[in-house]
């Protein structure tokens, strides 16, 4: 029967947006009463506190209403509130005594708020707890937006400029193959444009002292999110390896170790490998340190949940190429956009 259909799952994101309806709905701190002044015909306007009124009584805000009087009651929407009153609610997941949504108390940071509703459960793994915030995965979005436009751009040029190098029979004979190669570059771009940016913040934790006090004291804002993991047993690598896969995590396995499982294919570029931690932080070989016990990159020990990737070598101007040197660095793109290794895999 249609009328017993049961309703619809309400997401936590629609729980969300009710929980901020409902408290959102008045601002209690002000309010106005617009009034004609019947000597000078001009409209007054009187503020006085709602909340004051209301519950206290206060006679100096408890004022008494004129014929024609006017009084508007504003939301906490319509104008903005000091940091301290603005309702700032924050969904905890995962690892943790009580996942659920909380409202941040002012000036409450991450640890604080961890901290007030218990902390970790045993199984929590600190180093790779995602944060997330919705006014930095705005921006991440944007500059990848950009970074696209660039590229578009930038290959439409350089097809043009091939052409024109080229004398009428060799320009004949290369379009089509040109034609083939653009409308497969456009596709690849085509699916950068239906990338998202995650809004991930890394937290850059430290690897010896993965607790709730290493945890940076980052004040909250609405819209925040926390995953705090359970322990993953893995480490992988991807890219130009011959065993794309999962690998089973050993305390004290470095990256030379991954990669003597993994195994480097035929046209690896191993000086350009990377290693995205599952903190959310990049490792790059050309930018390690070599104080990694004395043996620089491929000493660097690596956490549960980390990934190694080894890019392919490049000798051909390909979208790839054109894609480098315009953002420069994929541990950049990965750092800076919000972007992951599923991210990797579907270009």
């Amino acid at each position: 029967m249609q009328g017993n259909q049961p309703k619809p799952k309400e997401t936590v994101d629609e729980a969300v947006n009710k929980f901020k309806s409902n408290f959102d709905a008045i601002n209690w701190d002000y309010a106005v009463i617009e009034r004609l002044n019947k000597q000078t015909l001009v409209n007054q306007l009187i503020p006085f506190n709602l909340g004051k009124a209301v519950l206290g009584k206060d006679p100096a805000h408890n004022l008494e209403l004129h014929a024609g009087d006017v009084v508007t009651v504003f939301s906490q929407k319509d104008l903005r509130l000091p940091a301290e009153k603005q309702l700032r609610l924050v969904r905890v997941e995962g690892e943790v005594a009580a996942p659920g949504i909380y409202p941040a108390l002012p000036g409450e940071t991450m640890p604080q708020l961890l901290r007030r509703i218990g902390g970790f459960t045993p199984q929590a793994y600190v180093f790779g707890t995602e944060f997330s915030r919705e006014s930095v995965r705005k921006q991440q979005q944007q500059n990848l937006d950009q970074l696209v436009n660039r590229l578009e751009a930038s290959l439409s040029s350089q097809g043009n400029l091939q052409i024109s190098n080229l004398n009428a029979d060799q320009a004949s004979r290369a379009t089509a193959l040109m034609e083939q190669q653009r409308q497969n570059q456009q596709q690849q771009i085509n699916r950068m444009r239906a990338l998202r940016s995650n809004g991930r913040v890394a937290l850059e934790m430290p690897v010896a002292q993965a607790d709730l006090a290493a945890l940076p004291a980052l004040p909250l804002e609405d819209g925040d999110h926390i995953v705090v993991p359970s322990t993953p047993s893995f480490v992988a690598a991807y890219g130009a390896v011959n065993n794309q896969n999962a690998i089973v995590y050993r305390p004290g396995r470095t990256v030379a170790d991954l990669i003597r499982v993994a195994g480097l294919s035929e046209d690896a570029d191993a000086d350009q490998a990377f290693v995205l931690r599952a903190d959310g932080t990049v490792v790059a070989r050309k930018t390690a340190s070599s104080s990694w016990l004395g043996g620089g990159f491929d000493s660097l020990a690596l956490m549960p949940g980390d990934t190694l990737v080894v890019p392919p070598k490049v000798d051909r101007e390909t979208f790839w190429t054109v894609f480098m040197r315009n953002a420069k660095d994929i541990t950049q793109i990965l750092s800076n956009l919000g972007l992951g290794v599923a991210a990797l895999r579907s270009l």
